[in-house]
């Protein structure tokens, strides 16, 4: 990330743009949008080095609401653009922000390869298991219907198949209580795959969800690895003088009439 040391520092409301925040009363994405731009604050990142890319649906008006650079693009495709983005430029910060229709359903592709090559980009996921925009429809994330909500499950009402987390076996404990240690109990290790999805499965009200890193990729960056090869290549390359190229070989000369 750019950090910047500026003479007065920036408050969240500078992470703020002017436009009208346009989301229905009531919904999550209005603390979201507020916790991003006091995180900047607290970070102190360079408005100006920030860019915010989206897709489409009610968390792709995301990029409006912030005063930095940011790009609304098309459905499912924000992750590739964002990886164009940040192969382009790798000073930029880039956060990618998507609905859960539009990273898990038709952007699906899309986010796993974007997490393949280990991008050095963040992305934000707003998971309510609906999709709001298209009237209440019963998103890919939906795993059961909540007592009193309505969903749509298609015209003839069949449900089909949701994306599952994988099934648990773990058991909240408090250490010093029925005889349990610190020897007893599973110490996370962010580099550990297994755990984090372990972690990232686990839901309210039966496990306390979890919030932090979950999972660190220690690998080179994509980004990083394109940069170092171009540059690997340019030391192998012998300097060129670009005019004589255009000219080697079999050249005409066009004459006037």
């Amino acid at each position: 990330m750019n950090v910047q040391t500026p003479v007065e520092q920036l408050k969240p409301a500078d992470y703020a743009s002017d436009q009208e925040v346009r989301w229905c009363p009531g919904c999550g994405d209005y603390a979201i949008v507020k916790s991003v731009q006091r995180t900047m604050a607290e970070l102190q990142l360079a408005p100006e080095n920030t860019v915010f890319i989206s897709g489409i649906g009610c968390a792709a008006r995301f990029p409006y609401y912030m005063a930095t650079y940011g790009f609304h693009t098309i459905h499912g495709r924000a992750p590739a653009i964002a990886t164009g983005t940040k192969l382009a430029n790798p000073e930029l910060d880039i956060w990618v922000v998507m609905g859960d229709g539009d990273c898990l359903s038709i952007g699906g592709n899309h986010t796993l390869h974007a997490l393949r090559r280990n991008v050095d980009i963040q992305m934000l996921l707003f998971n309510n298991e609906i999709y709001g925009l298209t009237k209440a429809a019963a998103a890919d994330s939906q795993i059961q219907v909540e007592h009193g909500k309505k969903l749509v499950f298609g015209k003839d009402g069949d449900r089909g198949l949701r994306l599952d987390p994988a099934t648990l076996s773990l058991e909240v404990v408090a250490i010093g209580e029925n005889g349990i240690g610190e020897d007893d109990i599973l110490v996370h290790d962010e580099t550990n795959r297994l755990l984090a999805n372990l972690l990232g499965a686990m839901e309210h009200p039966e496990f306390p969800v979890a919030i932090g890193v979950l999972y660190c990729d220690p690998a080179e960056t994509y980004d990083a690895a394109v940069h170092r090869q171009i540059g690997e290549a340019a030391e192998k390359t012998p300097p060129t003088d670009l005019n004589a190229m255009l000219r080697r070989g079999r050249t005409w000369t066009v004459a006037p009439g």
